[in-house]
């Protein structure tokens, strides 16, 4: 772990297609009147590519909206606009909304797979949970994933058995723009067992992973600790919040790729 904040400074941005990514722009469908609240399920979007209908879960929490004013920036990165996706529990319940994946993300073939995302919390301490995720079909194989738990950052890993794990890397600050890349490293060619997870958050030079490592204010490795024995393809992103009543969530900026640069270097 590296505990020093370095100067941040811009990275250009280059042309990368990833396997899917959503800044959550108004170009794309995104609507703040969409149902009259913005509810990202009653969205009616046309892209980008990667997705597949219309819309985030028709069932579900209301609560999870489009907003303009909702776009989260970290400053290693260099944006080109758009909202973000605000939630506002009103009480401790567990609250999920998914976006399917078309097509379908296969680990086969592959020996990587990263994601990326943008997390906020803004209430009097992180002492809830918030998360973001890839997933298989059924909801019980998680591909990777990041977020805030009881007041720690935290990577989410998976074991054999199929239980989700938060497993806590450092101190969470309220009001604070946390920039998540992940890294699942397949460990034996198969994807079968147990493999390896990484994960750098607010690295100021994502021009490699090495300068992410260096500049990170957190990086942790930790090999063979998660379990991705049933996960043949991912299907969904998933969006994860409880435990927050009063509070305001931000999420933006979802990236998957099969690259380091595919998912830190925007469209």
């Amino acid at each position: 772990m590296n505990g020093k904040f370095l100067s941040l400074c811009l990275f250009p941005v280059l042309a990368h297609a990833q396997l899917a990514y959503d800044g959550f722009r108004p170009e794309t469908g995104y609507s703040a009147q969409a149902g009259k609240s913005g509810s990202l399920g009653a969205q009616q979007l046309h892209g980008p590519a990667g997705w597949g209908g219309t819309s985030w879960d028709v069932k579900g929490s209301e609560l999870f909206v489009f907003r303009e004013d909702a776009a989260l920036t970290f400053s290693a990165i260099t944006y080109p606009g758009g909202g973000g996706v605000q939630i506002a529990p009103i009480d401790a319940t567990p609250r999920t909304r998914g976006r399917n994946l078309e097509p379908a993300i296969p680990f086969a073939g592959r020996t990587s797979l990263y994601m990326s995302f943008l997390l906020r919390v803004d209430a009097p301490d992180c002492g809830g949970t918030a998360w973001a995720a890839f997933e298989n079909s059924g909801g019980n194989g998680l591909g990777l994933g990041a977020g805030i738990h009881e007041g720690n950052l935290v990577l989410l890993t998976r074991t054999a058995r199929g239980e989700r794990v938060l497993q806590a890397l450092g101190p969470a600050a309220p009001a604070t723009v946390y920039y998540f890349i992940i890294k699942l490293s397949d460990s034996d060619g198969s994807w079968k067992g147990s493999d390896d997870l990484e994960i750098w958050v607010n690295p100021s030079d994502v021009s490699s992973e090495v300068k992410a490592t260096e500049t990170a204010s957190l990086h942790f490795q930790d090999a063979s600790s998660h379990n991705a024995s049933t996960e043949i393809t991912l299907t969904r992103a998933m969006l994860h919040v409880e435990n927050f009543d009063g509070a305001r969530i931000f999420f933006d900026e979802l990236a998957f790729g099969g690259s380091f640069s595919e998912v830190t270097q925007r469209p």
